[in-house]
Order: structure tokens, then sequence, then C-alpha cells
């Protein structure tokens, strides 16, 4: 997976191929403001908090856990506990530093935290490695009726993690949709180094506490707007996942990602 400017790239020109056909008549062109959002994916704050994951925290009734989830009962606890892959995910208006002025927005992150796994009344700490969550599936409508598709969203990455080199932490959406795959976003914690492909904030993101362990991300991003063609997938069933990993021993450094405004976006077929 390249970095975001390439994925970005290569879905400009993947969407151009597909409107043009072949063709230089300049009708063939969409402008952006004939895209309209289609209203099957959430597109405003994360305001709902029905399904609960660990560390206190839940997600919208739309969105699911994609690893253990506190509500699944003592195998998925198990599975959290043993394995490092946890639902830490949730809806607030404020991660750290980062904040929403007008709602509220999600986030998924590979902080550790404290909690009572095996219920025998003691606080266990937790060890995460791998969190994530997906929307519930949607439709992309068909070519008869769309001419183009996208997804946009927001998202901001955070990283307390400064060892690039040997621990490549990353951030990952991608559209999953009948067998098929396609990536919208992968960062990593080396595109916040000096040369990589996104401008880190001038003094970090400051400290967050929602998973009961207290993480200082001292690389971020700003909230970054992403745009990405999913034409190739009209016609399907499809889910949004969002998944964050850490790679390498030192498990105490947490990685998160922040998003909000996710929109499936159409151009009408003509």
């Amino acid at each position: 997976m390249g970095p975001p400017s390439v994925i970005r790239s290569l879905a400009v020109a993947l969407f151009t191929t597909m409107l043009a056909g072949g063709c230089t008549d300049s009708t063939s062109t969409r402008e952006p403001g004939d895209f309209g959002d289609t209203g099957a994916l959430l597109n405003g704050g994360f305001n709902d908090t029905g399904v609960e994951g660990f560390a206190g925290q839940a997600v919208p009734t739309n969105w699911r856990y994609l690893f253990g989830q506190a509500n699944f009962g003592d195998s998925s606890r198990l599975f959290c506990f043993t394995t490092g892959q946890c639902g830490v995910a949730g809806v607030t208006d404020r991660f750290g530093d980062i904040a929403s002025a007008s709602d509220s927005f999600g986030f998924v992150t590979t902080s550790n935290f404290l909690e009572d796994m095996d219920f025998d009344d003691s606080v266990d700490s937790v060890v995460v490695i791998r969190s994530g969550i997906a929307s519930d599936t949607f439709d992309i409508p068909g070519s008869d009726s769309l001419e183009a598709a996208r997804i946009t969203f927001d998202y901001a990455f955070l990283t307390s993690r400064n060892s690039p080199a040997t621990h490549q932490d990353s951030a990952l959406v991608r559209v999953v949709a009948e067998g098929d795959t396609l990536p919208l976003l992968k960062v990593t914690t080396s595109d916040l180094q000096p040369g990589g492909t996104l401008s880190p904030l001038p003094g970090g993101c400051g400290q967050d506490s929602m998973t009961t362990v207290t993480t200082t991300y001292s690389l971020c991003t700003g909230w970054l707007a992403e745009t990405v063609s999913v034409s190739p997938l009209r016609g399907k069933r499809a889910s949004l996942e969002i998944v964050v990993d850490e790679v390498g021993g030192d498990t105490d450094q947490a990685t998160a990602l922040l998003f909000n405004n996710v929109k499936l976006e159409g151009a009408p077929a003509r």
C-alpha cells in the first residue's frame, strides 16, 4: 500500500478514465458540484452510542466492532485479553487536543486500557495491538443509477510512536464489497516523520485518557479531507472498515484515527 498521495493519484486516474469513457468530449467530465450525498452512510456527528466496546467506549448502532467486543460474552473478552485485538473505539467531541466545533466524531485507537476482563474483581492491564470497526452494510447504487460514486470523509491521524524505522503503526480505511476490497486510505507513523507525506502539527496533540490509560500523542495531523472513487463497486453491497494496527514489540505507544462526515456520494446517470 502506498502513501495517501499515491492512493489519491491512482483513484483520480481511475475516476477520470471511467468518466471519460475513452472520449475527449468535455461534456463527459463532471464537476464536483454534480455529486450528491446518497444517504447510505452516516454523514453527521457520531452521537449514538448503542454498541458497547472495551475501556468504557461505545459506537453508534449502525457500526460494529471487528475484534473483541465487550457485550459479546466471555469468549470475546478472552480473545481481546490474550491476543491484544480489541474493540477500542468510540464517540467524542475531543480527543487529546483535536476537537470538533459542531458535532461529535468517531475514533479508533490501540490505546491500552484497564478493565476486569475475567470477572474476578481485579483490574487487568490490557495491551492492545489492533482495533477496528465496520459500518453496517449499505448498497452502492448501480451504473444505471449513478454515473460515478465516491466516498468522502474527514480524518486525523495521531500517534505516540517515534521509531518509524522499526515500528510501522498504521491506520487503514477500506471498503469491503462482496469479495472485493478497495483501500481508501492508509497512513503510517513514518508518514509523520520529516520528509513524510503528512505534515504534523507543531507540538503534537496533547494527552488523552478516554481509555483509562493516559497517552501522549506527540505526532499528529489536524483534520484532513479525503475523497476516493468507489465507482468500480457500483451495484454491490458494501461495508466500510477502519482498522488501526501496532507493529513491533513495544506496545505501550498508541496510535489512533479520528473520523467524521463519512458520506457515499454519487453523480446521477444521464
